[in-house]
């Protein structure tokens, strides 16, 4: 109940104008069933007078069918207001929640998306939130106009006959306790069949998916995702019809209580008829308001008995909107970004580790990064690299340690400033399916002034313009055909224009996982030509698996099983004949093999 109360609060908060006025709505409705009974009495009434006398007096039963015409126009108009009022709320409210739940998952650190439970919280409360949590609110309205009913019609039962009043209650305790375990039981098939829905609907996505489609066909995995999808699906329809025939046995149960002192009920009216108590009007009425009263009464225990189920994926939605992990250390930071960076940035005894994990990916890492240096980072996977870009641009919190830029601790940076003044270009950026310009403005969508210009300077510096150009709508060119028809691009194509992307931003600190890993040698040997130019007045980090490249780096960091093994440039390195030497004297070996097979199999032809 106490969940109930708390949409309530919110629902007058957003919502106060629909609540007001289904409250009025509901309690003309509530009235209407005495209204009708009553109606009906005399309309019955009036009608038998008519018959059993001589008199041709036509008004007074007219009187009573034109009455009771506007009641059930009356009772449908308001019926079908409440209907709309309801739609337009429950909308409103499911957009006014969602957008709740998007700032949630856009504020938390990015660790939350590596913690199952988060997803399986976040897949529980994404379908109908509106509607779900306006439901009790609902409840407790339609309560209110089934109680206004109950009690109206039960002062008309009551002086017919007082068993009849006692009857109506006695039937509501079975069906109130039924519906109670049935709403419990179809919210825990909800939430402990979450995971399994979450793998279904993964599958459906997967088969359905262009990006998918190339990879699902040339290893020819449809048969194998469909059966694993079929078997699933299975196993969510048996236990959803297990559930379903325990709700219908409930139900038929209830119905047959509700029939038993619906019969009960009529044994008692057809006393009271022998014993001339009753008039043929008032025989009518009293059977049509002891189902008005069971129908009320059923409505109420139904209400009442969902109120465990709906209050319980309220409750989902709170404890969401409260989630915290424990490893989630991070607290609201104030301070500007020191931009332009005076001394640096300085990593003092930096780990982290994965959540739900034992394994420390970052090892104590200790070293210092003056102003401008170009810092490229190396290793073989899994050392590292990616994780040690994601907590310096404060993505990840720290498990141990502080990262210093100059001498403000990234997590006293207030988190808006800190992403304003990093850019990071990560090898699985998102390809969006908008125009070319949008692409790149998408790097700064806070950006203001004339942008046109700027989105030309980096698309040049980018090699993106090259060929933008020969597109017959230039920058208004639509990418990808997942929205409607537009232009498919290549690999490399896109990496450029997420390299585009991030020179709009112009952060202070520059960051790039794999910057050439989707492009052509050539295209690669121009990017590196432009490196000064691109990075100029930044200090840029770029993770590499082509040793090569990390000759342009004033520093190489060497990454080993979460470790800094050797720092220094390309020549100190090579000197030391360790850990970098080796990597570069592989991948060394491996082109000049590549090279001369090539060559031998070119004379060959």
């Amino acid at each position: 109940m106490v969940y109930a109360l708390k949409a309530l609060k919110i629902t007058w908060q957003h919502e106060k104008n629909w609540l007001l006025l289904s409250v009025l709505n509901s309690l003309a409705l509530g009235l209407i069933p005495i209204a009708t009974v009553w109606v009906l009495q005399k309309v019955i009434n009036s009608v038998m007078l008519l018959i059993q006398t001589t008199t041709n007096n036509y008004v007074i039963p007219l009187t009573w069918l034109i009455i009771q015409f506007f009641l059930t126009i009356i009772h449908s108009a308001l019926q079908e207001f409440q209907i709309y009022l309801d739609r337009k709320t429950e909308e409103r409210l499911e957009i006014t929640l969602q957008q709740k739940v998007l700032n949630k998952v856009v504020s938390v650190s990015a660790f939350y998306f590596d913690i199952p439970d988060f997803y399986n919280r976040l897949e529980r409360i994404s379908g109908n939130v509106g509607g779900r949590f306006l439901n009790p609110v609902r409840g407790m309205i339609t309560i209110l106009k089934e109680v206004v009913t109950v009690t109206t019609i039960f002062s008309y039962l009551f002086s017919i006959h007082w068993s009849l009043s006692a009857l109506s209650i006695l039937a509501a305790i079975p069906i109130l306790i039924i519906q109670r375990r049935v709403g419990l039981k179809q919210y825990l098939h909800v939430f402990y069949n979450t995971s399994l829905s979450r793998e279904v609907q993964y599958i459906q996505f997967m088969l359905r998916d262009r990006s998918t489609s190339k990879e699902i066909r040339l290893f020819r995995l449809g048969d194998y995702f469909i059966s694993k999808w079929k078997h699933k699906s299975k196993d969510l329809l048996d236990q959803s019809l297990k559930l379903l025939r325990k709700g219908q046995i409930f139900t038929i149960l209830g119905e047959g209580i509700s029939a038993f002192f619906y019969l009960l009920a009529a044994l008692i009216i057809i006393f009271l008829i022998k014993n001339h108590s009753l008039t043929v009007g008032e025989f009518v009425a009293v059977g049509h308001a002891v189902q008005n009263t069971q129908t009320s009464i059923n409505n109420i225990a139904k209400r009442f008995g969902a109120f465990k189920e709906e209050t319980l994926y309220i409750r989902d939605y709170f404890d969401f909107m409260n989630y915290k992990h424990e490893n989630d250390n991070n607290l609201p930071g104030n301070e500007k970004f020191p931009n332009p960076l005076q001394l640096g940035i300085t990593f003092k005894d930096v780990s982290f580790t994965y959540v739900n994990s034992d394994v420390k990916i970052l090892k104590d890492i200790s070293l210092h990064i003056n102003p401008g240096e170009k810092i490229a980072i190396v290793g073989e996977n899994g050392s590292g690299k990616t994780t040690f870009v994601k907590c310096l641009s404060g993505l990840y919190p720290l498990t141990k340690g502080q990262i210093f830029f100059d001498n403000i601790e990234i997590r006293s940076i207030k988190e808006s400033e800190l992403f304003k003044n990093i850019t990071v270009v990560f090898q699985d950026f998102i390809k969006y399916p908008y125009s070319v310009k949008e692409n790149i403005e998408i790097g700064d969508v806070y950006h203001t002034g004339n942008i046109d210009n700027i989105i030309e300077d980096v698309s040049v510096k980018s090699g993106v313009h090259d060929f933008i150009s020969k597109f017959p709508k230039g920058y208004e060119t639509k990418l990808g055909r997942i929205l409607g028809d537009g232009e498919d691009i290549s690999g490399g194509q896109w990496q450029k224009i997420a390299l585009a992307r991030s020179l709009f931003k112009d952060g202070e600190i520059f960051i790039l996982d794999e910057p050439t890993a989707s492009l052509d040698p050539l295209a690669e040997l121009a990017i590196f030509e432009k490196f000064d130019l691109l990075t100029k007045n930044k200090t840029t980090f770029f993770i590499s698996h082509r040793m090569a490249s990390a000759k342009i780096a004033d520093r190489i960091l060497v990454f080993k099983d979460g470790e800094i093994v050797e720092t220094g440039n390309h020549e100190e390195l090579m000197n030391l004949n360790g850990e970098y030497f080796t990597l570069f004297k592989i991948q060394a070996k491996w082109y000049e093999d590549n090279t001369l097979n090539q060559s031998d199999t070119l004379k060959s032809i």
